[in-house]
């Protein structure tokens, strides 16, 4: 396997952002798994549709949040036991089977709609985790550090592709409904992932994991490399693990309540649901790629505060989107919504909240990424990734079950209070003692 090496330049050498895109995408499995991802990315993007979609199919809001938090739970424990996986099994087979299990979930959700059908094809979604960690260790490992940043921003930037996907929905939703064209959509994502898995599977070159002594029985030797694996994480980004637990819990509450209540609470269609998930989409993309290089220039803390600076205002946006609906006069909204259906979903508060949240995560989870790929060794990326979407998604399980609480009591905005508190109290932590012990100290 080619492997673009690090090198070590002077700051007074540091190249230039077309020198440094030409470095990475100089390795053609680079390449081939930036574009099968991207054709996730086209589709996955559906998933910010379905807690509307079991709406839609007659779920009650305790059942969504249920499911959905046991799903998060079942998936932080696939992270686990694929973190190992991923440092004993061939990366290239584990990248080839995230996709295969992506197209087995996305052709079950097109072709059925029976509850247990349904949450089967979410255990699915879940299960994927077993391979994700190796899966994203192929990449993690072979990119150069120094550009780090640039290279894993181009995987973020690739999600404007799912603007393709949403156009193509908000029209048909138009014509045949909104859950038959959320199947539909499913459909062409099961044939796409299909695809993306035989791709990877023949033309990718192998990976495979460093070679290590196993300390003594399997079982044994999973306890003790993630154990491992848990202390050197601790020790190296205790800051960034702290802010991780407390932005996860956060993270689950807003995802699970921003869309429904936006629907059904504040009134936005679906095709204005379509269009505030596109407008984010735009505008993350040439964001991730200058917040990509800021942290490979400028250093991780004084990017983190500049993008999670904006968190605070979008929970707070959201609470007060009842009392002043709409920033633009009734005429130009009514305009833009005969232009295109949902486009008059632009000029409401709630838009201008959702946008704010949906951009500065994929900020927000970039910067995370580079911080893992500066600050731990390569040995073991599988395990490390693991750990730490293990942490993420446990606490992330929380927010859908305290949601569909809210929710089913009749007090959804309350979840977007508990939201904002969070939030400035990573922001305060975050403008303290940094994310790393070396940024604490820089």
């Amino acid at each position: 396997m080619t492997v673009i090496a690090d090198t070590h330049r002077t700051e007074h050498a540091r190249p230039s952002t077309r020198e440094a895109l030409s470095e990475v995408l100089s390795w053609r499995s680079y390449t081939l798994f930036l574009v099968t991802a991207w054709m996730f990315y086209a589709f996955d993007i559906m998933m910010a549709f379905y807690n509307l979609y079991l709406r839609d199919l007659g779920w009650g809001f305790v059942l969504i949040g249920i499911l959905g938090g046991v799903n998060t739970i079942i998936s932080a424990t696939a992270r686990i036991f694929g973190g190992y996986i991923g440092d004993i099994v061939d990366r290239k087979v584990l990248a080839s089977a995230s996709m295969l299990l992506g197209s087995i979930f996305f052709f079950i959700t097109a072709i059925f709609v029976h509850p247990a059908l349904i949450t089967l094809a979410l255990l699915i979604y879940s299960s994927a985790g077993l391979v994700k960690s190796g899966s994203s260790a192929y990449i993690m490992d072979n990119v150069p550090r120094e550009h780090s940043g640039l290279a894993l921003s181009l995987f973020s930037a690739g999600k404007v592709i799912g603007v393709g996907s949403l156009l193509i929905f908000n029209v048909l939703v138009t014509m045949i409904g909104f859950g038959e064209s959320f199947r539909l959509i499913a459909l062409a994502g099961g044939l796409s992932l299909l695809a993306s898995s035989v791709i990877r599977m023949y033309w990718l070159s192998p990976s495979p994991p460093p070679e290590r002594v196993r300390n003594g029985s399997i079982l044994r030797d999973f306890l003790s490399e993630n154990w491992s694996a848990f202390r050197l994480v601790l020790t190296t980004i205790p800051g960034a693990v702290i802010i991780v637990l407390l932005d996860s819990i956060s993270d689950g509450l807003f995802k699970f309540g921003a869309l429904l209540y936006a629907n059904e609470s504040l009134g936005i269609s679906i095709p204005g649901i379509g269009t505030i998930i596109i407008a984010t989409l735009l505008i993350s993309v040439p964001l991730m790629l200058k917040v990509g290089r800021l942290a490979d220039t400028r250093g991780l803390k004084r990017t983190a505060l500049m993008v999670y600076g904006l968190m605070p205002l979008s929970a707070s946006l959201i609470l007060i989107a009842p009392v002043l609906p709409v920033w633009a006069p009734s005429s130009m909204i009514h305009a833009a919504e005969s232009l295109i259906p949902g486009l008059g979903s632009v000029f409401t508060t709630v838009f201008l909240g959702i946008l704010l949240k949906y951009v500065n995560d994929g900020l927000w989870w970039l910067l995370l990424m580079t911080l893992i790929r500066k600050s731990l060794p390569r040995t073991g990326t599988s395990k490390f990734l693991a750990l730490f979407w293990f942490f993420v998604m446990v606490l992330s399980s929380v927010g859908p079950f305290i949601g569909g609480v809210l929710f089913s009591i009749g007090s959804p905005s309350s979840l977007f209070v508990v939201s904002l508190c969070i939030n400035v109290v990573i922001l305060l932590s975050i403008a303290r003692n940094g994310l790393t012990r070396h940024l604490t100290t820089e």
